[in-house]
């Protein structure tokens, strides 16, 4: 007899074939196996503790929809970061709009920070969600789609060719992206040595949302 704990064990494309098969216990568990992290990576974005309920309600709703047709370009993982950033975009994008900000002003995350969403600074939303005061200051100086590539990166521990598949870019773009963020945040924290910006970086917050 299979132990009742078999699920865990398989991976993800094992769990993804398992649902295709009939079996909804696939699915339970490969959504299972990522909302912890679907939880951080929403949850230092959002001031309302019911929007991260509420999004990722939304993107579960979205896989549903959506990993049917997954093929195994990209893996499971990246695929559900990809509907996740996308998902999180959509929900900002609205917040935005709801400013009654002129029509020419579109909201474009690749420059649009989170005091142009919530008309106050991200040390104010995150208070004790993030991990230092200084990293609270940076964050809040940078788009949110270079927020999210250096969460992936640094927090989640994704390769730059796992991120590329979440932003859709070549894996040699990202890397170049990230180093002038880095840069760009080395500068900003004035810190003549690499390794402190990398421990800025490193730092993780695992508390539940």
């Amino acid at each position: 007899m299979a132990p009742t704990n078999s699920y865990a064990v398989r991976t993800d494309l094992e769990l993804l074939d398992i649902w295709r098969g009939g079996d909804k216990q696939g699915l339970d568990e490969l959504l299972l196996r990522y909302n912890v992290e679907l939880q951080r990576f929403l949850g230092t974005r959002l001031v309302e503790p019911s929007a991260c309920v509420d999004l990722i309600q939304g993107i579960m709703e979205a896989l549903l929809q959506a990993l049917p047709r997954h093929r195994g370009c990209s893996s499971v993982r990246t695929y559900i970061m990809r509907v996740a950033r996308n998902k999180l975009n959509e929900y900002l994008r609205l917040r935005y709009r709801a400013q009654e900000r002129e029509a020419q002003d579109e909201f474009d995350s690749g420059k649009v920070c989170f005091e142009h969403i919530y008309d106050r600074s991200l040390s104010s939303i995150l208070g004790a969600k993030q991990r230092s005061e200084q990293l609270r200051r940076l964050l809040e100086t940078l788009p949110i789609d270079d927020q999210s590539m250096l969460q992936l990166r640094y927090w989640e521990e994704l390769s730059a060719s796992e991120i590329g598949e979440v932003f859709e870019m070549s894996e040699d773009a990202v890397r170049s992206k990230l180093r002038r963020l880095r840069e760009k945040l080395r500068v900003l924290i004035h810190a003549d040595d690499e390794a402190v910006l990398s421990q800025l970086l490193q730092a993780r917050d695992d508390s539940p949302v």
